[in-house]
């Protein structure tokens, strides 16, 4: 018995993008994770960025990056609407910065069409459950 399709928001940019952060930390520069944040707190956070391979949360990222393009090949395959989300939060991946990163970082490495994808931020075309199928997808070019 189906009751409708599964969704699934794969926050994936995290792992797709740590070892470019990682090696080319520039973006980290950007001032807008530290908006409205006490000095104290921005100091911590900057001492945690000058050895992210130390982080736990990182220790076993590179060992599962090869896999993850094709895990989402699949699922999007599959059948499964995958949503966009974030990694806010996690180590190098502010706010401010997220959102983006997360929608380009699946696209380049895998066969989902970005219009297919990007038709996933537009709460208008969130396919909820009272919402007809027609609505799913995002015009060319919007």
């Amino acid at each position: 018995m189906s009751l409708g399709p599964l969704f699934w928001t794969p926050t994936v940019q995290g792992l797709l993008n740590y070892e470019y952060v990682r090696d080319n930390p520039e973006q980290l520069d950007d001032s807008s994770w530290q908006v409205g944040l006490p000095q104290t707190i921005i100091d911590d956070i900057k001492a945690s960025l000058r050895g992210p391979e130390r982080l736990s949360y990182y220790q076993i990222t590179p060992l599962r990056r090869p896999t993850l393009n094709r895990k989402i090949q699949q699922l999007y395959e599959s059948g499964v609407v995958l949503l966009i989300g974030t990694d806010s939060g996690i180590p190098m991946n502010f706010h401010s910065q997220t959102t983006w990163r997360e929608l380009d970082g699946p696209k380049p490495h895998s066969k989902i069409t970005p219009d297919s994808y990007t038709a996933l931020v537009n709460p208008a075309e969130f396919p909820g459950p009272s919402k007809p199928r027609e609505i799913w997808s995002t015009p060319p070019g919007t």
